[in-house]
C-alpha cells in the first residue's frame, strides 16, 4: 500500500486547492428554460447529447464558454457534468461575468476534432478499490492508457482530472488549447491533453480531457481525480474500510 507524506501533502492542498479543505462562495444555479434543453459532451452541436434537461431543472454553472454561440459548462442534480446553450437557460439566470472572472476554458475541444468523443465501459456490479485516506484526502490508484499504474487524489472540487507533466511525457499526451484554472495564488494557465483511458478499479472512462500541471510534493502522487471522471458513476467511500467504490449511474 502507498504511504505518503500527508502532513506535508495537507498543507500544500490546502493552499494551492482550498476546494478541498474549505467551501467557498459559488456562483447562482442556471435554471433551464421552459423547452427544456440538452446537456452536451462539448460546447456544439455536433459533439452529442449526453442528457434531456427538464424544464425549471437547476443547475451548477462550472465555467461559461464563448465561441460557438455561448454555452455554460455545468453540473445537474444527478451529478452530471457537461454543457448547455446558453440560450435554452432563463434569462436574467446566467451569471457570465462571474464565471469569466474566475476561469477560461476553450470554445471547442482542444484537440482535433475527429478525436474519439468520451465514453465509459460498462460496469454490472460495481467495483471496489483500497485507497488510503487522511481526512478529506483520498489517494486512490489508477491505470492510466492501460499499460501505467500510479495514484491520483480524489477531488470533487475540480472539474477536470489533472495529470503532472512527468506522466504526461511518460504516456506521450499530446498537449491542446490552454484552461485558466483559478487557485489560492491567483490564476494560471495550464494545457489540456486526453488520455486514452483512465482505470479505476474495474472503473474505465476512455478520452478523458486532462489538465496537465505540476502541484504534488510527493512524486508518487500523479494526479487529481476530477469530476469529469468520478461524475460518471456512483461513488461511495467506506472510511472504515479504507475503500472507494464506484457503480454504474
Amino acid at each position: 500500500m502507498l504511504r505518503i507524506r500527508l502532513p506535508l501533502l495537507l498543507f500544500f492542498f490546502a493552499l494551492l486547492f482550498p476546494s478541498l479543505c474549505a467551501d467557498g462562495e459559488s456562483p447562482p444555479n442556471l435554471t433551464v428554460g421552459e423547452s427544456g434543453a440538452y446537456l452536451y459532451a462539448f460546447q456544439g452541436d455536433e459533439s452529442g447529447t449526453i442528457a434531456k434537461l427538464e424544464q425549471g431543472e437547476k443547475l451548477i454553472p462550472l465555467a461559461h464558454a464563448v465561441g460557438k454561440g455561448s454555452w455554460y459548462m455545468v453540473k445537474t442534480g444527478k451529478g452530471i457534468i457537461g454543457w448547455v446553450k446558453s440560450s435554452e437557460l432563463r434569462e436574467g439566470n446566467r451569471p457570465d461575468k462571474t464565471l469569466e472572472e474566475t476561469v477560461s476554458l476553450p470554445s471547442s475541444p482542444p484537440l482535433s476534432n475527429d478525436s474519439p468523443p468520451v465514453s465509459v465501459t460498462p460496469i454490472q456490479n460495481g467495483t471496489t478499490v483500497s485507497v488510503e485516506m487522511n481526512g478529506s484526502i483520498v489517494v486512490v490508484p489508477v491505470v492510466l492508457n492501460r499499460s501505467l499504474k500510479t495514484y491520483m487524489i480524489m477531488d470533487t472540487g475540480s472539474s477536470f482530472t489533472t495529470v503532472s507533466p512527468t506522466i504526461a511525457k511518460k504516456l506521450g499526451l499530446r498537449l491542446g488549447s490552454r484552461v485558466s484554472v483559478l487557485t489560492a495564488n491567483g490564476t494560471i494557465s495550464v494545457p489540456l491533453a486526453r488520455l486514452d483511458s483512465l482505470k479505476v478499479g474495474n472503473a474505465e472512462v476512455h478520452g478523458l480531457l486532462v489538465t496537465v500541471q505540476s502541484f504534488s510534493p510527493d512524486p508518487r502522487v500523479d494526479g487529481l481525480l476530477g469530476l469529469n471522471f468520478l461524475s460518471r458513476f456512483h461513488t461511495s467511500i467506506d472510511s472504515r474500510r479504507q475503500a472507494l467504490t464506484l457503480a454504474p449511474r
